[in-house]
């Protein structure tokens, strides 16, 4: 089971979990993300996910085998369970952001199926844009 679940984790030749790179510089976000900002939390702390979730899939493949190892397994899975999640939803926020260059903070084609919801939910683009602005702050 350890097995398969670290294999799942690791990008096609790594032997570890690793951080992907970004599809964009780290300045290129501003000025809606500053640079200290995404640094911080892309560099520092997603890193540190990582680096958590790599030694808890180590502690996991030296408890197998041991004695105890049911009892340690639970505790580790928990360990990796909250890495892992921390890790993925991360990736998932890195990769749905976009600088401008990259068609990034643009509105949505009036015919689009996004651009529909928008309009069906919150009336206009505008107050969808204010909504999120006033919950956001």
């Amino acid at each position: 089971m350890m097995s398969f679940l670290k294999y799942s984790l690791l990008r096609k030749g790594e032997k570890t979990v690793v951080l992907k790179p970004l599809s964009y510089k780290l300045t290129e976000l501003e000025p809606y993300i500053n640079q200290g900002l995404l640094t911080s939390h892309y560099c520092m702390r997603h890193q540190e996910y990582v680096d958590n979730l790599n030694a808890s899939l180590e502690k996991a493949d030296k408890a197998i085998g041991t004695e105890d190892h049911l009892t340690d397994m639970k505790l580790i899975s928990e360990e990796i369970k909250l890495h892992g999640n921390m890790h993925i939803n991360h990736e998932f926020f890195w990769e749905n952001l976009a600088p401008i260059s990259q068609n990034g903070g643009v509105k949505p084609a009036s015919d689009s199926d996004l651009m529909k919801a928008i309009i069906k939910g919150f009336g206009s683009f505008d107050t969808f844009k204010y909504d999120l602005s006033k919950t956001t702050k």
